[in-house]
């Protein structure tokens, strides 16, 4: 872990989930866990900066990160039912400095707006299953190969333990490592293109919507064609 962890010191890195260890916030314990945290946290200077403890005083969701432009709160309108062991939070971060000049082209509020929404849009296609996939259990991000690959691993593994050939341990070994090779690629692919779109685009709207704010051809309300909102 801690090798894999020297490739990110010079990036930006935002990590945080249920690590679920109970006693991560008090200081006088000695639990495992908190010793392995602890040490990853000193050897690449990252911080934990989560401090929204749930109804039992624990802290069982850590954000870690070395990102210095990024705050943290209590969110008081959680979007779905909270849990009250994992109380709701708001993360808060200055990504960009220079916008882009797409969302100026346009001098209308609803081209913007279209813009904005056909590349959110996009977006979300390229990156959620968009129908139930009821035959496999793979991620939607792999590709058949990958798949394939998976299964072929999987057959050697039987294999050797069946017959305990060292040909069939040695297919397997090397389909094991291309896979884990292969997995990495296809994970780190996907934070780098939606950052892109983030970059882009978030900070140029919000701008966009200042310089426009004491337009007087907008009005104060805005609904769809359709009335339903």
């Amino acid at each position: 872990m801690f090798e894999e962890a020297t490739a990110y010191f010079n990036n930006h890195v935002i990590i945080l989930g249920d690590f679920n260890i109970t006693y991560f916030n008090d200081h006088s314990s000695r639990d495992r866990k908190c010793q392995i945290i602890d040490a990853f946290l000193n050897f690449t200077d990252f911080h934990q900066i989560n401090t929204v403890a749930n109804n039992r005083g624990r802290l069982l969701d850590l954000v870690i990160t070395n990102f210095a432009q990024l705050s943290l709160e209590r969110e008081e309108l959680p979007l779905v039912q909270e849990d009250l062991d994992h109380p709701a939070i708001k993360l808060c971060l200055k990504h960009i400095e220079k916008p882009s000049p797409d969302l100026y082209k346009s001098q209308n509020i609803d081209e913007a707006c279209a813009i904005l929404y056909n590349v959110t849009y996009c977006h979300i296609n390229s990156h959620v299953p968009l129908r139930t996939n009821r035959y496999t259990t793979y991620p939607v991000w792999f590709t058949p190969q990958h798949i394939n690959d998976i299964k072929q691993k999987n057959y050697f593994r039987k294999r050797y333990i069946r017959n305990k050939s060292l040909q069939d341990l040695s297919s397997f070994k090397m389909l094991r490592n291309k896979i884990k090779t292969n997995s990495k690629k296809h994970i780190l692919t996907l934070p780098t293109t939606c950052s892109e779109f983030y970059t882009r685009y978030i900070r140029e709207f919000g701008i966009y919507s200042l310089l426009k704010i004491k337009d007087q051809s907008i009005p104060n309300t805005l609904k769809s064609t359709d009335g339903t909102c």
